[in-house]
């Protein structure tokens, strides 16, 4: 998952997410498409679930939307706001974790989310079956997800029904015209590069297969995402923004990047002894996963997405600099130093992105290397 920093920031009701179940039927995963190219659309059940967000105590999340907040609070009234912050509290983002969760149920209303939910049991089924069903490609960590929120499923469907009542919906097809009209003016803007070409880049810097059935790609356009971008199963997306092209390829890369994780046996206790080591490097992990309820994969997905946004000409170096400084609150500038030896070691015929952090960064790197270098750049 990103969260979009610097100017895209000033656009934020204009935001984009990866298509298939919002307004299409379960069996959309079966047939893959004739065309290479991107689908654009609004997604109801992303953005019911990350209103919660907008009109909850996280000023993080709820400070793009003031309207929103204060006019959905006063609707909605003290008791149910209570209910939000209090999941929230509990199961972190919400927003994403419940949308990934969601991503293979049907859903065309809120009323469609109030029944899935209201029965704790059934909902469990019905998710756990999605889940295995469609091979989730991080189906342990959604299974986690499903346990954290299951306890708070009735809460969730009450939730619901006081938007519903207070005519939620309404308000959000409103917003899903304005979006569409956005999707239509840039879509003849997103040719440039097609889903497949990044997808295939992708494949070849992490050393994965890179064939698969789908050659188009589904992006939804989640109002309520702001500042988030995560990746759905297959090659799917979702994202707040495409106020530039640039932006939208880039935030896609990182997405797709996903794939790869620091966790990986290999990697990850040469990770946690930089993290160890190094005081400056400690700090900015716990606001990244303490408060932007973010990974330690954070730091290396930013520095190869910045990486290949430059090789295929999405970004300048300049840019990518820029961006990797200011990225999550500027909490990542680990990711810069990443990048820099990406630029300067890294050969696709030699490594892939995980072989080169082992037997490359890892052993050039130390952790006085690590402070000084985020201690210079504060």
């Amino acid at each position: 998952m990103i969260r979009i920093a610097g100017s895209i920031r000033k656009s934020f009701g204009k935001l984009l997410l990866i298509q298939v179940l919002c307004f299409g039927t379960i069996s959309t995963f079966s047939r893959p498409p004739s065309t290479n190219e991107w689908h654009l659309s609004p997604c109801l059940k992303f953005d019911a679930f990350y209103f919660l967000h907008a009109v909850s105590k996280d000023q993080f999340y709820n400070r793009m939307y003031g309207r929103d907040n204060t006019l959905w609070r006063d609707r909605l009234g003290a008791s149910t706001i209570d209910s939000i912050n209090s999941i929230i509290d509990s199961v972190g983002s919400i927003g994403f974790k419940a949308s990934y969760l969601f991503t293979y149920i049907p859903v065309f209303s809120l009323d469609d989310l109030i029944n899935i939910l209201q029965d704790s049991a059934q909902f469990n089924i019905k998710i756990r079956s999605a889940l295995i069903t469609h091979h989730n490609y991080r189906l342990q960590a959604s299974l986690n997800d499903l346990r954290s929120i299951l306890p708070y499923s009735r809460k969730l469907s009450f939730i619901f029904q006081q938007m519903r009542d207070q005519r939620w919906e309404e308000d959000w097809k409103a917003i899903a015209i304005r979006l569409k009209t956005d999707i239509t003016r840039k879509q003849s803007e997103l040719v440039k590069y097609s889903p497949s070409y990044l997808t295939e880049a992708v494949a070849g810097f992490l050393g994965i297969n890179a064939q698969q059935n789908d050659s188009s790609s589904t992006v939804y356009y989640v109002y309520y995402a702001f500042p988030n971008a995560f990746k759905l199963p297959y090659n799917m997306m979702a994202t707040w923004n495409i106020e530039e092209p640039k932006y939208f390829f880039s935030v896609y890369l990182h997405e797709m990047l996903h794939s790869f994780s620091i966790y990986s046996p290999e990697l990850i206790d040469l990770h946690k002894g930089l993290v160890s080591g190094s005081k400056e490097l400690s700090g900015n992990r716990e606001i990244l996963t303490g408060q932007l309820y973010e990974s330690d994969d954070e730091f290396y997905i930013l520095a190869a997405e910045a990486y290949l946004s430059v090789k295929l000409g999405i970004r300048t170096d300049k840019e990518a600099v820029e961006y990797l400084k200011s990225a999550n609150g500027g909490t990542v500038v680990y990711s810069l130093l990443i990048y820099n030896y990406l630029q300067k070691s890294f050969d696709n015929r030699c490594y892939t992105y995980g072989s080169f952090l082992k037997d490359v960064f890892f052993p050039a790197v130390s952790t006085k290397e690590v402070d000084r270098f985020l201690s210079e750049a504060k």
